[in-house]
């Protein structure tokens, strides 16, 4: 399923390039989201019903990432196919909401970098056409044409906000919170902001501007994850 996923976004995203600046970033992410495996379940490789059990999480989290993708999934597709943006913004805002909404509801742990995408894509196109309604155009055109990096600035935000009151932190570390792994979110912290100010620096819309510092904090993430040691409970 996830390399379909991937196979689908690998062909809308080559599509034309004259889309609107947040085409290219959304193809980026949405691609890398469905096809990563999963980190953020921790099992023991063990015989009989453990491994079971582990090959069980393993699929459960896999849902959990293609879920979470779908949004941002859905809307590249409708894009390609519809030239409609404003439909596409509307749905993928609207999955977005339902996605972050249930798994509040459910006490999933939603991937801090995804949940920061979902986020951007709930408040972007609202914003955008209301501020057209209320006759603010020139403050929503500027914020339409600058968009492709605002993802970034979302993502800082909603960092932001998970290091200072989620015990997770921004770096989305299963278990207590540690110096460790305030740490880590703080480095992340100052990876995403850096990531902001090279896609402002590059007034540009390609992949070098916005998608390769995405790509860069999904493996800043991954790698202080691995860094990051689970206290035991002699500690």
């Amino acid at each position: 399923m996830a390399g379909m996923g991937s196979n689908i976004l690998f062909e809308f995203a080559a599509g034309n390039d004259d889309k609107e600046p947040s085409s290219g970033i959304i193809d980026m992410y949405a691609r890398m989201v469905v096809t990563a495996p999963s980190t953020r379940l921790g099992f023991a490789n063990s015989e009989g019903r453990g491994l079971s059990m582990a090959h069980n999480c393993q699929k459960y989290g896999v849902m959990v990432e293609l879920t979470e993708a779908a949004p941002s999934v859905l809307f590249v597709v409708l894009w390609r196919l519809t030239d409609n943006l404003e439909l596409a913004g509307w749905t993928g805002t609207a999955l977005a909401l339902c996605v972050v909404l249930a798994q509040s509801h459910q006490k999933i742990h939603p991937h801090p970098i995804v949940l920061g995408i979902n986020t951007h894509l709930i408040i972007i196109t609202p914003l955008i056409v209301g501020l057209y309604q209320l006759n603010f155009h020139g403050m929503a055109s500027l914020i339409e044409s600058n968009s492709f990096w605002g993802v970034l600035v979302t993502i800082f935000v909603v960092g932001c906000a998970l290091t200072l009151w989620s015990s997770r932190g921004f770096l989305g570390f299963d278990g207590p919170k540690t110096d460790a792994s305030q740490r880590g979110s703080l480095i992340l912290l100052c990876g995403s902001a850096a990531a902001i100010f090279w896609a402002a620096s590059q007034g540009s819309q390609g992949f070098v501007a916005v998608g390769l510092p995405i790509t860069g904090l999904f493996l800043l993430r991954r790698f202080l994850l691995s860094k990051t040691p689970v206290p035991s409970a002699l500690d």
